[in-house]
């Protein structure tokens, strides 16, 4: 299970070690190919390093309870700028989507019905049009975070696609 940058992550690991790999859930994924961003974007998007509350606010649809607000805003203020840049470089440029093809594992694809930019749309055609026999879910009512707008619809969803 994999979200966002997890999301790439966990595509990454299952074309990688195919082997260790029986299902995969990915959450509003950043997709094997990049996201398209233009570079008049790019200095946006690496300022925002400097304001957690506006970066991940910006990513919410639904207001969640303040205390899992406040820690993942803290969380996303801990790492360093060179790190958050250089994700976000990763986020844009990263490129093995090619790869995607040799998926052989259940694979269930959320995406929130007013993410942007990893939109529904995209998501269905840079991730799930590429892997063999995935299927979309779509999240409604939030963007971004399901865990955190919607954390009950969200774990059940996540427990069917897990089958447990």
């Amino acid at each position: 299970v994999g979200h966002s940058m997890g999301g790439m992550i966990s595509q990454w690991v299952a074309v990688q070690w195919p082997d260790l790999i029986s299902a995969l859930v990915l959450v509003s994924p950043t997709p094997a190919g990049g996201v398209p961003i233009s570079p008049e974007e790019v200095p946006f998007f690496e300022d925002l390093y400097d304001d957690p509350d506006q970066l991940i606010g910006m990513m919410l649809h639904r207001a969640p309870d303040p205390g899992a607000l406040a820690r993942t805003v803290k969380d996303a203020a801990q790492g360093s700028r060179q790190a958050f840049v250089s994700a976000f470089e990763t986020w844009r440029t990263v490129g093995f989507a090619d790869r995607l093809a040799e998926l052989q594992v259940p694979t269930v694809v959320m995406g929130g019905e007013h993410e942007a930019p990893l939109t529904p749309e995209l998501l269905q055609a840079a991730v799930v049009a590429l892997i063999p026999g995935a299927r979309f879910e779509l999240l409604r009512g939030v963007a971004h975070y399901p865990q955190l707008e919607d954390p009950d619809t969200f774990t059940e969803r996540l427990q069917r696609a897990l089958g447990v």
